[in-house]
């Protein structure tokens, strides 16, 4: 018996089957269009070259490599200075497809010479250092293209690096309390007392916030908890500060990421003419601290609020009076530093002996 195709079955099979071309077709031609649009890695040995050529004057680049952190991948470059300055390190991008015409980085950093007196850290993060020491710079590069460096430069001050005038005021005043206290610490951080600050908030009210001093006298490592007992008359939490230290030997050198940049964003008008739009700031904070012997930091452990709007409210606790004499507990704790947190990752293996 012969077997006969019907002409509607036929067309509806030529009519699949192109469908199923096509569809296969469109797939892989929006693949293909889709990675040829992707933006490729930058050339490492290419800015390697454009870096050296814009610090290879005052830095040299010890070394490289890629980290990621945050869902973004970053270019570390590892620079030692050679010689003391006021150093401006630039970095020019756009973005794949983005707004802008182009963004600026600006990183600030001041050498000192070998064996100055560093500082401590603003916000986290540090924009000193010595001759002898290493700074970290990052370079942000996923989807971003026409890397460009720029360096700005200013001789130093000589005696700008000899130290800071009166960096510790908080110590002069009548409400600096000296009396001693149990220290486990005192090998390598001394006890020098505690203070409270009080400051209005956006609301009627304010807070009062309790601070220790320590001084570093002695290399080391370890992790310092300072703690307070709530009084009896507040229901506020006692505050906690566990921090992550390294005392160093004077003049011993570190590696360290200066990392406080300011960003500017470019546009473009319709004539070409090129403006400042917008502007932020960022910092790839740690929380590590590198202290060097004499050097001095407070610490935050306990914090009270009184809000005034509540005040008249029956059972307020108006009556009762702040708490006062209020002393810090501290406790000593093998040092760790914890690698998600923030950037901590960055420095796990460049840390001070």
């Amino acid at each position: 018996m012969a077997v006969l195709w019907s002409p509607m079955k036929t067309n509806r099979r030529a009519a699949l089957a192109t469908f199923s071309f096509c569809a296969v077709f469109l797939f892989i031609n929006h693949s293909t269009l889709g990675q040829t649009r992707r933006p490729k890695q930058p050339d490492t040995a290419r800015l390697r070259v454009q870096l050296i050529d814009a610090f290879g004057q005052d830095f040299d680049l010890l070394k490289d490599e890629f980290k990621t952190s945050g869902g973004g991948t970053y270019w570390l470059a590892y620079l030692k200075p050679k010689r003391a300055g006021y150093f401006y390190l630039q970095h020019k991008y756009r973005e794949h497809g983005g707004y802008y015409s182009r963004i600026e980085q600006e990183i600030r950093v001041g050498v000192g010479p070998q064996g100055c007196y560093r500082g401590l850290p603003f916000g986290a993060t540090y924009s000193r250092i010595c001759l002898g020491d290493t700074i970290i710079f990052p370079v942000h590069i996923n989807d971003l293209t026409h890397h460009q460096f720029k360096l700005i430069k200013a001789e130093s001050a000589g005696r700008d690096w000899q130290t800071f005038d009166d960096p510790h005021p908080e110590l002069r005043g009548q409400g600096f309390d000296q009396t001693p206290i149990t220290n486990p610490l005192a090998e390598f951080l001394r006890y020098l007392g505690c203070y409270s600050v009080k400051a209005a908030l956006a609301y009627p009210g304010y807070t009062v916030q309790w601070y220790a001093v320590f001084e570093a006298t002695k290399p080391g490592r370890f992790n310092l908890e300072v703690t307070a007992a709530a009084p009896a008359n507040t229901s506020t939490s006692p505050a906690s500060s566990t921090q992550p230290i390294i005392v160093i030997a004077q003049g011993a050198p570190v590696t360290m990421l200066v990392a406080r940049e300011e960003l500017r964003f470019f546009s473009r008008r319709k004539h070409g003419q090129e403006w400042l739009e917008s502007s932020s700031g960022n910092s790839y904070v740690t929380d590590l601290r590198v202290l060097q012997p004499g050097d001095r930091i407070s610490l935050g452990y306990y914090s009270f609020t009184r809000k005034l709007e509540f005040a008249k409210r029956p059972g307020a606790g108006l009556e009762l009076a702040d708490p006062a004499d209020i002393k810090p507990v501290i406790s000593l704790h093998p040092f760790s530093l914890e690698v998600d947190h923030e950037f901590n990752e960055w420095l796990i293996d460049q840390l001070p002996g």
